[in-house]
């Protein structure tokens, strides 16, 4: 999987993030997860909705099952298309754990941030 590639938007609010996320995530070889963090983390009664929302479907329910340690590695095998995941979760705990889950699995990933003053 060297030439796949993850990247995380780490961003303020009102920062430009999603507009961002949104403009890597439009080429055809990528694909936006959003704040993917909170599938395996809810804080939010939305949060749970989704995650139900996600365990019909057979792909997600599979990827969430297997963990968030996984979460690329399963979701780069499953769609082999896709080169990269962009993924705006902007917590930082959980962009250095999947940053080195990713190093140990041979993936690369790129760290953007980006703020307002």
């Amino acid at each position: 999987m060297k030439d796949k590639m993850v990247i995380f938007i780490v961003g303020t609010s009102y920062s430009g993030s999603t507009l961002l996320d949104m403009m890597l995530s439009n080429d055809s070889k990528g694909y936006s997860l959003g704040e993917v963090n909170f599938i395996f983390n809810p804080t939010r009664s939305h949060h749970y909705s989704e995650i139900k929302k996600n365990q019909k479907e057979k792909m997600w329910d599979k990827i969430i099952d297997s963990g968030e340690k996984n979460l690329y590695y399963n979701l780069f095998s499953q769609n082999q298309h896709i080169d990269f995941y962009v993924d705006s979760s902007k917590n930082l705990l959980w962009i250095k754990r999947q940053n080195d889950y990713l190093r140990k699995q041979g993936i690369n990933f790129k760290n953007i941030i980006i703020y307002k003053s």
